[in-house]
């Protein structure tokens, strides 16, 4: 053998001008799957709360459409998410059945007639959709912004009446005008001792479906009350 490395047997060893250049594509490597991994885990950050305002969004379309009949404007960062659809232009959040007393009286030359009306009613209570109704959902933080127009009373609905108390004055009789006098004002009373609790049974009543919604995501929710006519 001409060599000492041939006398021994062992393989040639790699120049060392090689190290350096596999040195430096290691180090490229790993620092391609860092920046990778980062941009991964930076898109996962921002994505997720994107995903979970949409989830909220369509739950939250879904929920209002199924109990209501109507659909809101949904915007997610107040990018509009879904135009909204009224196929009514009233919604009814609240209907009860409620009984008035109502007493009428009319006194001409000291002389007396009285009657007494019990009228069982049925109310309504709601919001106007000719005003604004939307819902804004936040990302990040996940959070809902519901704005509606102020609760009203929507209807009143007399069903039917009964005369309790009829008493002719000596010379003051009762007459066809006095029950129909009677009856506006029974009407009247209705609006005003039933107007205020159904408004506030509607806004709960609402509140409470979209509360429900908003625990289910984990998200917290507002909601303000406006008139604000629809551009």
């Amino acid at each position: 053998m001409n060599s000492e490395t041939e006398k021994s047997g062992q393989p040639p060893r790699a120049s060392g001008r090689y190290t350096i250049p596999l040195t430096i594509l290691a180090f490229g490597i790993t620092m391609v799957a860092i920046i990778l991994a980062l941009v991964f885990a930076y898109h996962q950050l921002w994505s997720a709360p994107k995903n979970a305002a949409v989830e909220t969004a369509q739950t939250i379309v879904n929920g209002i459409r199924n109990a209501f009949n109507f659909t809101p404007k949904v915007s997610i960062d107040k990018t509009i998410f879904v135009e909204e659809s009224i196929p009514i232009l009233e919604l009814a959040t609240v209907s009860r059945n409620s009984v008035i007393y109502y007493s009428y009286t009319n006194q001409w030359a000291g002389s007396t007639k009285i009657l007494v009306l019990k009228g069982n009613f049925r109310v309504k209570g709601g919001f106007d959709l000719k005003q604004n109704c939307s819902v804004n959902i936040r990302s990040n933080p996940l959070r809902i912004d519901a704005k509606f127009p102020p609760p009203k009373l929507l209807s009143v609905e007399l069903i039917n009446y009964e005369i309790e108390q009829s008493e002719n004055g000596y010379w003051n009789k009762i007459q066809p005008a006095d029950q129909q006098e009677a009856i506006r004002g029974m009407m009247n009373t209705a609006r005003l001792e039933l107007g205020k609790t159904v408004r506030d049974d509607a806004k709960k009543n609402l509140e409470d479906k979209l509360k429900e919604i908003a625990r289910t995501k984990n998200a917290d929710i507002t909601f303000s009350y406006s008139l604000e006519k629809k551009d």
